[in-house]
């Protein structure tokens, strides 16, 4: 088809903007919603539904001379996924040598857990000599055990109606303090059950399918005993043994025997703001683990009001801090003034902020929450293997750029007051921040700043809506996949690509013959072209 004769449809760009931005906001699932919010938040699963289990997090644990893995095997019998469950299996080989191998796998040196709630969905089968077992250990063991302590969620034994949860630390073991460690507790026989255990700093919280069972809590004046070592990062390990002191011998015609999981998950609690407004980091449970990583103070410029330039600055830690002791910072006293269309770029003022990324966010539509679409700008996220800008620019991970990608605030945004977000955090885009236990905001030294923003109608001589319709211009082909060329014009001087909630993606600076955008996300954007004689035009431009 010629492109000359493609039937243009003239749009209002106005109506572009609204339809896109509601469109979107339907579509796409909020990052967080202050009305819905829970008290946990799963920030890790998983639900074994692949052919065969993760390696990158799971190994399979190799015999040891302890009792729980003495008979440990890789043999491939001992292992299978079916269903969507995970199965371990206890079988005897017939071999007097060697009477009975076991399967078992461990998150050692591949994923840590701290802090939050670990849940394990399993179903135990019964038999003489059968210790099916869920527990933490220590992710970097540096001592012997049982110092640096053992969380035992759940273990079974033989053909007994229940099971038993206990800690293990110096305290428990060789200093006599065994009373208020363990428990038993009845189950569901031959059904699943969930098992977890609740990881606080001052206390370790059991249940069994969502009850409580006991708890076992820090002594201040046990510290130098060694009482409680168990809030620090953990390895999962699950193991289907047979035999051993504890459990007695086998009853080899109770095997094959399995243990089945159906899934594990982790979660981590999340802020629930009286007011039930704009959840954030919880600082009362997670504190900042360091003082460094400082952001001394926030800066913005392109902001105007009725076309006169304004300079916005809010300090954080303090305009020449050398230390930074807390995450979240309420700066909503400080106004910044912006109107519809302005181009803002954010300058942070920043000391020994190392492999870490900026996020800001800004509540365009005033729901007190920020939805996945105010997003408006990041220095770094990793998608699809690559490191990307907001702009599209692949960037190193370890960049700390003297300031954000631009974006413009676009005629969707609601006028008036409302809240504005900026973070620090290790490659992730909530706006309550990074919650998995490999890398949380606390942990990294993040930090939360949230200011105000005011938001005017615009008073700039080329508005958003401006279109000059002496011309008539085609973009083509649109919808497109790899790139557009533009009819009908010929003195282009720039072109800039905006996301539809006014971030920046792309720019071309010189006339080409076609534009590429394969690079962009499938989705609609929209064109801002400039020429030699001025600003031009803004078209819709839909990627696929």
């Amino acid at each position: 088809m010629n492109a000359f004769n493609i039937n243009r449809i003239k749009l209002d760009i106005s109506k572009i903007y609204l339809s896109i931005f509601l469109l979107g906001a339907y579509l796409v699932p909020q990052v967080i919603s202050a009305q819905s919010v829970k008290q946990w938040k799963l920030v890790w699963e998983d639900n074994f539904n692949e052919a065969t289990f993760d390696t990158n997090t799971w190994s399979k644990i190799p015999r040891g001379k302890p009792d729980w893995k003495n008979t440990m095997s890789d043999d491939e019998r001992l292992f299978e996924v079916r269903d969507g469950k995970l199965i371990l299996r206890g079988i005897a080989t017939g071999n007097n040598d060697d009477p009975y191998l076991t399967g078992g796998l461990w998150t050692k040196g591949k994923h840590a857990f701290i802090g939050g709630k670990l849940e394990i969905r399993a179903k135990l089968n019964s038999g003489r000599g059968a210790w099916p077992a869920i527990w933490l250990m220590p992710f970097k063991q540096k001592k012997a055990w049982p110092l640096e302590g053992e969380i035992d969620i759940m273990e079974h034994l033989n053909y007994d109606n229940v099971v038993y949860q206990t800690v293990h630390s110096n305290y428990t073991q060789n200093l006599g303090g065994k009373a208020g460690s363990h428990k038993t507790s009845h189950f569901k026989a031959n059904e699943f059950n969930t098992f977890g255990v609740e990881m606080q700093e001052e206390k370790l919280i059991f249940y069994i399918n969502g009850v409580k069972t006991f708890e076992y809590k820090r002594n201040p004046s046990l510290e130098s005993k060694g009482q409680f070592p168990f809030y620090r990062e953990m390895h999962l390990i699950l193991s289907m043994q047979l035999g051993g002191s504890w459990v007695g011998k086998v009853n080899p015609q109770d095997l094959p025997i399995e243990m089945e999981i159906d899934w594990v998950r982790h979660y981590q609690k999340e802020s629930i703001p009286s007011d039930g407004a704009y959840p954030t980091w919880n600082e009362v449970d997670y504190p900042r683990e360091g003082d460094k990583r400082i952001v001394q103070s926030l800066s913005i410029k392109g902001a105007t009001l009725n076309q006169q330039p304004l300079d916005f600055t809010t300090i954080v830690a303090g305009a020449n801090a050398e230390s930074q002791n807390k995450i979240v910072f309420d700066n909503t006293q400080d106004v910044l003034q912006a109107s519809i269309g302005d181009e803002l770029t954010l300058s942070p003022k920043v000391k020994d902020l190392t492999w870490m990324h900026y996020y800001l966010y800004i509540d365009y539509n005033q729901n007190k929450q920020f939805d996945a679409n105010e997003l408006v700008s990041y220095s770094a996220y990793k998608k699809d293997g690559q490191w990307r800008n907001s702009k599209g620019v692949k960037v190193r991970n370890n960049d700390v750029p003297k300031e954000m990608p631009s974006f413009i605030i676009p005629k969707t945004a609601k006028q008036g007051k409302t809240r504005a977000r900026f973070k620090v955090d290790w490659n992730n885009i909530s706006p309550t921040g990074n919650m998995n236990p490999n890398n949380l905001l606390s942990k990294n030294q993040g930090t939360i700043c949230d200011f105000s923003i005011n938001i005017h109608q615009s008073k700039h001589n080329t508005s958003l809506e401006s279109i000059n319709d002496k011309k008539r211009i085609i973009l083509y082909p649109n919808p497109t996949s790899k790139a557009f060329k533009i009819a009908g014009l010929d003195n282009i001087k720039s072109i800039s690509i905006y996301s539809v909630n006014g971030c920046l993606v792309k720019e071309f600076r010189a006339i080409q013959k076609e534009y590429p955008v394969g690079n962009l996300s499938n989705g609609s954007y929209i064109l801002s072209i400039n020429t030699t004689e001025g600003h031009y035009s803004r078209e819709l431009l839909i990627k696929h």
